[in-house]
């Protein structure tokens, strides 16, 4: 399957188009379900006119087809009478073949079989139909009948036994499933949507099995696994109880950071918990171990070469419950699990009517080229060889070539290019004019896979390439692309090689004459042996821990700050023995590299003083650094994003330093660190992270003078007493992370004006009073002066009296708070929130709170969508007087509670409540007054004897009892259904 359709999203008018015989169902059935789609924020087109048509009226329901996202075509026992609804059956049908359009089929009191074989009433109307029109037109309606009977449809006897509401709800909940938001995106041209590979692979993730399954989609580089496989998740995702689909597992195998990332995401789709903490890997895999055994669950690995990529997250043998599937793609046909059976899908070559739409639809927004362009088109087409990867590539890059360059084009590729992939695409390299856009797109190939948009353009612009301009221009030729979920930089394998072959070829032999060096064996070599030139522009080498049993051959790290992805390089010399103990790198070696803007280093020992380093780095990591502090004579005056994470530094550096150009500071995780460094001549900083410095007593005054500071992140600075009291008003600082920090014992609040985000997790000490602190912590706080209450703004009115709490004050922006763990009492929460009108989501689980009263008829958090009182002592919900602050709310987690009784769960006391959450309530007996649309979630709460719903809008005469058995415990749980009166 490979991308290719004309739809794009903002083209959509409508979710549904409703097609029918308006005769036979248009005041009955077909009202009923417009009105039960209506109902549901669904947005249908249906023509309710029934005048006659003509070519105007037909060519605007056309219009309204293309316009819609899914069309529902309502088959009656007169509906191929008319000519009208077979010319719209046949259009709908050439819109799903060729622009994706979704197709549900309804046959209402008409067999199947009819509509696909003609038969009965349609073998009657068929027969008038070839006395009137010509053949070739019967022939397309007969096989749009029969295209459109084919499909899984709805038969109103078989699903609902003829009862039309409950018919009409079951095609709603269909219609809605498919307009799911949270489906993976695809790429916005299809071709093949509907292939025999699709309906394979959904068939086996259908089959019923309570075999826990894995399943590989298997082929080339470029082929269209990752679409075949977003496309196969996107239909059947919801038959599981949870699913995820994880990216790039081959690119995060080497690096630590980037796999605990995926078992974050992996853990976090299938519980749905927001926060997940994972501090290695084995650790990772013991978490999923207990969140993949507890349901039937779907879950895709993108990209895995090897079994060890699967193994290293999970035991696809005993830890996944029954019933549940995996889902890997990969280049490896031979793809084997410890001798596990496996289902193997081959992912195949386009044919060459599928081959010529992808690239039409990429070069020329259309199925097919137009007439003077057939023939080199499909000399392109035949040169491509149906890869799909190849054909978007290509077609894309000639859209900005004039037609009369076409040939010239042609000629060219088929002159200096031989028939392999990377030669197709290398073409489109050399077909982008600037020579910055090529810098950029070399950056990327080779150190920025992976990393976010925002921090990839701050480097690129720091070294004056004019980074966005030339991203947009890469992704409008298909050699980069944004990830939507994570707005993070991504680049097919293939391109990225392409990229790798662009530089070799600067230089065959000389490895210093090259543009950028990656990998221990070319990078290594040209230092050791101080052999670089001044047209080095960027070098990676990653030298494994010590503690590292292996050394891999070809990799090496790139990525932001925070995520680095390990990449595939293939060395110039691949025989060469990679040595096993790495001496120091001279600094000298660093001289003649007068050009060079990205330096990244991971345990890399360097010897020598920096009077003649490099002066234009603009990205240095330097991951797992030695020194103890930088040097005075190693500048930094054009840098922007400094890594220094992992290092031994104890005070950075000494004294004043110029980083006038600095935006990104990332000390994380140097356990050493016992003060962060001055930073008075840093004015454009905008990030700073120390999260993990063990050792870190002091945070510099000069940070109070960082008028750009948006993000601050001290998260698990176990040790920190106290922040400076000279903090300034910060206008941009919009996140503040202060997690485990549970010594600190001051919070100056000048800090927190525009924070919309702020992380207290684990601060205990923070909120106790001086007579609670030790002596020692006392005596920090007797001095401190720096809690300023501000003046009233238009944002909260009331001034703020001086709070018992250092926070307790106006903070017009936030938007999400954790309090989780900080000894807090239910007394301080009302007024804090109060004062806090734009909050989102607050989470004050494992605190002290008991009962909350609204004493002072605070206002209300209108915003409040998510709060969390998990391990809170919360045992009568109606006495919470927070309630009457949420009127918003839509998640409520009242987990490991001793609640006995759960009252009045109705839409008056809680209008917009979606999810309600109570596992592990063990004193729990009954839920009364719940409306049946609010989610709820009450595992192991054993207690558990009955729950009441109540439905809004209509009469119940009777009472409908049902029993229940809970997967993990033996009691029986009532359910009773009553009315409920708006």
């Amino acid at each position: 399957m490979a991308a290719g359709s004309s739809r794009s999203r903002k083209q959509f008018a409508y979710d549904v188009f409703l097609s029918f015989r308006g005769e036979d169902v248009r005041k009955s059935f077909i009202d009923h379900l417009r009105h039960a789609l209506s109902q549901r924020g669904i947005t249908a087109f249906y023509d309710d006119t029934g005048l006659q048509r003509g070519d105007e009226i037909q060519s605007k329901l056309y219009e309204a087809i293309e316009s819609s996202k899914v069309a529902v075509v309502t088959f009656s026992r007169r509906y191929a009478n008319s000519r009208w609804c077979l010319d719209e059956l046949v259009k709908i049908t050439e819109c799903r073949r060729s622009h994706g359009l979704i197709v549900l089929a309804v046959f209402y009191d008409v067999d199947p079989t009819n509509v696909r074989k003609q038969s009965a009433s349609y073998w009657e109307a068929f027969r008038e139909h070839e006395a009137s029109y010509g053949d070739e037109r019967v022939k397309k309606w007969r096989q749009a009948l029969k295209t459109a009977a084919d499909l899984a449809g709805f038969v109103l006897q078989h699903q609902a036994n003829g009862y039309e509401a409950q018919f009409v709800q079951h095609i709603v909940k269909e219609v809605e499933r498919k307009l799911d938001a949270r489906l993976l995106d695809i790429p916005k041209y299809m071709v093949g949507a509907e292939s025999s590979l699709i309906r394979q692979i959904s068939t086996w993730l259908q089959n019923g099995s309570s075999q826990v399954q894995v399943g590989i989609i298997y082929g080339p580089g470029g082929v269209g696994k990752t679409t075949t496989a977003k496309v196969v998740y996107n239909e059947n995702h919801r038959t599981f109880e949870s699913s995820s689909f994880l990216v790039g597992v081959r690119t995060a195998l080497g690096n630590e950071t980037e796999f605990t990332r995926l078992q974050k995401q992996l853990i976090r789709n299938i519980t749905g918990k927001e926060v997940i903490d994972i501090d290695s890997v084995p650790e990772g895999r013991q978490k999923i171990r207990k969140a993949i055994g507890t349901k039937k669950i779907l879950v895709v690995l993108d990209d895995v070469d090897e079994e060890v990529g699967l193994h290293k997250m999970f035991d696809c043998s005993g830890w996944f419950f029954s019933g549940s599937k995996i889902l890997v793609t990969t280049r490896n046909q031979h793809f084997q699990i410890n001798n596990k059976s496996i289902a193997r899908f081959e992912a195949c070559l386009l044919d060459k009517k599928c081959s010529v739409e992808l690239f039409s639809y990429h070069a020329f927004g259309q199925p097919a080229p137009p007439e003077n362009y057939l023939n080199i088109s499909m000399s392109f087409i035949e040169y491509c060889d149906g890869l799909p990867l190849a054909l978007e590539v290509l077609a894309s890059s000639l859209q900005s070539i004039r037609f009369e360059m076409w040939e010239h084009e042609f000629a060219r590729l088929e002159k200096y290019f031989a028939e392999e992939v990377n030669n197709v695409l290398k073409w489109s390299f050399h077909s982008i004019q600037q020579s910055t856009v090529k810098d950029i797109f070399l950056h990327i190939a080779f150190y920025m896979v992976g990393m976010e948009k925002e921090s990839a353009l701050q480097i690129l612009d720091g070294c004056g390439l004019h980074g966005k301009i030339g991203l947009e221009n890469l992704i409008g030729k298909c050699l980069v692309s944004i990830e939507k979920n994570s707005d993070t930089l991504n680049m097919h394998h293939l391109i990225q090689q392409m990229g790798y072959e662009v530089v070799r070829q600067e230089s065959h032999i000389e490895l210093g004459r090259r543009s950028r060096l990656l990998g221990q064996m070319d990078a290594y070599e040209v230092l050791w042996k101080k052999t670089a030139t001044r047209a080095v522009k960027g070098l990676s080498l990653k030298i494994a821990d010590a503690l590292d049993i292996d050394i891999s051959l070809e990799g090496s790290y790139a990525g932001d700050p925070a995520k680095r992805m390990l990449m595939t390089y293939t060395p110039t010399k691949p025989s060469r023995q990679v040595p096993r103990q790495f001496r120091p790198i001279k600094t000298d070696a660093f001289t003649k590299m007068n050009n060079l803007d990205l330096l990244l280093l991971e345990n890399v020992k360097l010897e020598g003083g920096y009077e003649d380093f490099p002066k234009g780095i603009k990205w240095l990591s330097w991951l797992g650094c030695p020194l103890k502090e930088i040097p005075l004579d190693f500048y930094f005056d054009e840098l922007v994003v400094l890594d220094m994470q992992k290092s031994c530094l104890v005070y950075a550096w000494p004294g004043w330093k110029y980083i006038g150009a600095l935006k990104v500071l990332n000390l994380s995780h140097s356990r050493h660190l016992r003060s962060t460094p001055d930073l008075s001549g840093a004015h454009m900083l905008e990030w700073i992270s120390c999260e993990d410095c063990t050792s870190l007593l002091e945070v510099h005054e000069s940070i109070g003078k960082l008028e750009n500071l948006t993000h601050l992140n001290l998260d698990g600075c176990i040790n920190l007493v106290t922040l400076p009291e000279s903090i300034g008003n910060f206008k941009k600082l919009t996140r503040v992370t202060l997690k485990d920090c549970r010594n600190l014992r001051n919070l100056p609040i000048n800090m927190l004006v525009s924070a919309e985000y702020l992380d207290l997790e684990g601060c205990h000490t923070l909120f106790k009073r001086s007579d609670q602190v030790e002596p020692s912590a006392a005596t920090v706080l007797e001095n401190s002066t720096n809690i300023i209450i501000p003046a009233a703004s238009e944002a909260c009115p009331v001034p703020c009296p001086p709070p018992p709490l250092p926070f307790n004050i106006c903070l017009p922006s936030l938007k999400r708070l954790s309090l989780i763990n900080c000894g807090i009492s239910g007394d301080d929460i009302m007024e804090m929130m109060s004062f806090a009108p734009s909050l989102e989501l607050v989470d004050l689980s494992n605190n002290p709170i008991g009962v909350i009263r609204n004493t002072t008829g605070s206002r209300p958090c209108l915003k409040l969508g998510y709060l969390g009182l998990k391990n809170c002592g919360v045992s009568r919900v109606d006495d919470m007087g927070l309630m009457s602050l949420a009127l918003s709310l839509s998640y409520l987690e009242l987990s490991n509670n001793p609640i006995r009784v759960m009252d009045n769960m109705n839409r008056a006391a809680y209008p917009k409540l979606e999810m309600l959450v109570l596992n592990n309530c063990p004193n729990l007996e009954s839920i009364s007054n719940i409306s049946r649309d609010i989610l709820l979630e009450a595992d192991h709460s054993h207690s558990l004897k009955r729950i009441t719903y109540y439905e809004g809008g209509r009469s119940i005469k009777e009472k409908q009892r049902h029993l229940i058995e809970a997967n993990d415990y033996q009691n029986q749980v009532e359910i009773e259904q009553a009315a409920w009166l708006l």
